[in-house]
């Protein structure tokens, strides 16, 4: 897989780096808990990087109709991490999705930024949103990709 630059796989030296959202939900989560997932069969982690700090992470699971975004993390310590997590969203739709020959992108967006999957990336809500004991408010979305 070519991933745009700055955009690539985790790996076991990004163990030490430390990754902030200021969600306490999120922030329970290392970058090591991360790379333990990467491990997983049909999951990938994906990092964007920028000036060598790690500026988001997301982690997907591959199943057979589709790809499910299980949670994409922001790094809002640094204020250049602005629209990471956005890029790392556009990789899995063009460069992830495309190689395993899915069609459609789901996930389970946070109340608090379903308008942004919604306005900014074309998600659309399927489903009931639903109230999670540790996540809160989930808005199942979901994208149909249209490539070959």
């Amino acid at each position: 897989m070519k991933f745009p630059a700055g955009i690539r796989f985790i790996e076991k030296s990004d163990v030490h780096k430390h990754i902030k959202s200021f969600v306490p939900e999120m922030d329970k989560f290392t970058l090591s808990d991360y790379y333990k997932w990467s491990l997983e069969e049909n999951s990938h982690v994906i990092v964007r990087e920028v000036d060598g700090n790690i500026s988001a992470v997301l982690y997907l699971t591959i199943h057979d109709d589709h790809i499910m975004i299980e949670m994409v993390v922001r790094n809002k310590e640094f204020v250049s991490s602005k629209g990471s997590g956005g890029d790392l969203i556009k990789a899995v739709e063009t460069v992830i999705a495309r190689y395993h020959k899915k069609k459609a992108i789901r996930l389970e967006a946070m109340g608090q930024v379903a308008d942004y999957y919604l306005k900014f990336l074309k998600y659309k809500k399927y489903g009931e949103p639903y109230k999670d004991s540790d996540w809160g408010l989930l808005v199942p979305m979901k994208k149909l990709l249209s490539h070959s």
